[in-house]
């Protein structure tokens, strides 16, 4: 208030004042009688004005409690917002990366000549090596046409062809004719060294084009038929990120941390737990609801 302004206090003192004096007054000349209630009236005009302060501040009070609400929360839609954002981005970032790596792993088989030996995949088993000669003094397969490289797969084959040529159609992404050929591989090769490495391009044949289901049902034969092949880990961490992306959230966790707990330092065991961590499971504990 400004200094000629009266206070609430000043007010209520003028007030009692008069209140006083009209009990202890027993009478008033007219002029008093003028002169007492010109003060109540300019008392009464005060308080009025007062009370007309005091909702005019309550009001800009809640005008700016409005305020501040509404700016906490467009401040907590936002964060919201980012971080979602921010989820999509680290989720397309680590496709982004598996698929990177697997064009790699693709483009490094397709390089690699006949005789070097070829590296491993993420999944521990090692890409067929170019297509070439089968074994020592047999000569390329040949169509009915006689024909020679480039032809359709033949009936018959020795094991690295058919393997060979199934991997360069899942290369394509030819998935149909690639799964077809790593079945032919298992039907006539049961015992061979690569037979886990076949189930487990046939699982990627469907996992690569969302058929989840099947892709598990590869995994658990393997699994269960090659326990001590070197495709188990692979098998597993793909079984997982199968189960997570058919939001089977509790069962990919678990077969993810057993797949940690089984390959401790296993370069599958590391994705796993990056991507248990991005889903908010730190590795090594269970969550609520777990079995």
């Amino acid at each position: 208030m400004s200094g000629t302004r009266p206070s609430r206090l000043a007010i209520a003192a003028a007030a009692t004042a008069l209140a006083g004096l009209l009990l202890t007054t027993g009478c008033l000349t007219p002029d008093q009688m003028v002169a007492l209630q010109k003060d109540v009236s300019d008392i009464r005009a005060q308080m009025e004005a007062l009370r007309k302060e005091n909702q005019d501040n309550a009001a800009r009070m809640e005008e700016v409690r409005k305020s501040v609400e509404a700016r906490q929360e467009e401040s907590r839609t936002q964060a919201a917002e980012t971080k979602r954002q921010t989820s999509e981005m680290r989720d397309d970032v680590r496709a982004i990366g598996t698929r990177i790596d697997e064009l790699q792993q693709r483009l490094n088989t397709i390089s690699l000549p006949s005789s070097g030996g070829a590296p491993r995949s993420a999944g521990g088993a090692a890409p067929p090596p170019a297509a070439g000669p089968g074994p020592a003094g047999a000569a390329p397969p040949t169509s009915a046409g006689g024909s020679g490289a480039g032809a359709d797969r033949p009936a018959g084959g020795a094991p690295d062809e058919i393997f060979n040529q199934a991997y360069a159609d899942y290369s394509k992404g030819n998935y149909a004719p690639a799964e077809l050929g790593f079945e032919e591989f298992l039907k006539r090769f049961p015992t061979s060294d690569r037979a886990d490495d076949a189930l487990y391009w046939i699982g990627l044949c469907h996992y690569d084009q969302g058929e989840y289901e099947e892709a598990i049902r590869s995994f658990d034969r393997l699994i269960q038929e090659y326990p001590s092949g070197d495709k188990v880990a692979g098998a597993r961490l793909k079984k997982g990120l199968a189960l997570l992306s058919m939001n089977r959230t509790a069962q990919g966790v678990v077969q993810l941390e057993s797949l940690i707990d089984q390959f401790p330092k296993s370069e599958e065991a590391r994705i796993a737990g990056d991507r248990l961590r991005e889903i908010g499971v730190k590795p090594g504990t269970k969550p609520a609801g777990r079995p």
